[in-house]
């Protein structure tokens, strides 16, 4: 028993020494550029933000970039401490909407991402997260708020991002943020 134990155990290392990369081969290392409440925001999430918007990356891009990042994490780490999630047919649900509102089908979404290099996968994650932190926004701030959206768009909005900015000021003091740039 002990001897097939080694050799299952030399056969996995040989497969693990036969999957290494070639000498000189080279891989692109993510780097962490910050950490909020022990997450962190890794350079590729910049990267990808700036991508997705079609800028030219800048030091005042890249930093207007992490201060959103920032400013997600907070609100996603107080989502989930409220237990808040994106179900998958609400993931569903929001592509459907997408896909109606741009008279798309699902092939020409795909062919929208990929040109925006963006996978399917990596769409509905970002969906979820944006799901979620509507969730958060409508249980934490949009009671806070006096007027109705229905009553007036343009004021709901304006106050909601009152509300928001000033939670995120008032939360920074209470969670550890780490800038490493």
């Amino acid at each position: 028993m002990n001897r097939l134990r080694v050799r299952v155990l030399v056969s996995a290392l040989g497969g693990i020494a036969a999957a290494r990369p070639p000498d000189g081969a080279r891989a692109i290392v993510d780097t962490t550029v910050a950490v909020v409440g022990g997450e962190p925001i890794w350079k590729s999430e910049i990267d990808d933000m700036i991508h997705a918007a079609k800028a030219q990356p800048s030091p005042e891009i890249v930093q207007k970039v992490l201060d959103e990042l920032i400013d997600q994490h907070l609100m996603l780490q107080a989502a989930d401490e409220a237990h808040l999630t994106a179900s998958e047919p609400e993931v569903d649900a929001a592509i459907q909407d997408i896909e109606q509102q741009n008279h798309i089908n699902d092939s020409q979404l795909d062919t929208a991402l990929a040109d925006s290099g963006l996978t399917r996968a990596r769409f509905r994650h970002e969906l979820a997260r944006q799901i979620k932190l509507e969730k958060w926004m409508q249980l934490e701030l949009a009671s806070r708020i006096g007027v109705r959206a229905s009553d007036n768009a343009e004021e709901f909005a304006r106050q909601l991002d009152q509300q928001r900015r000033a939670w995120i000021e008032n939360r920074k003091k209470s969670v550890h943020i780490e800038r490493r740039q």
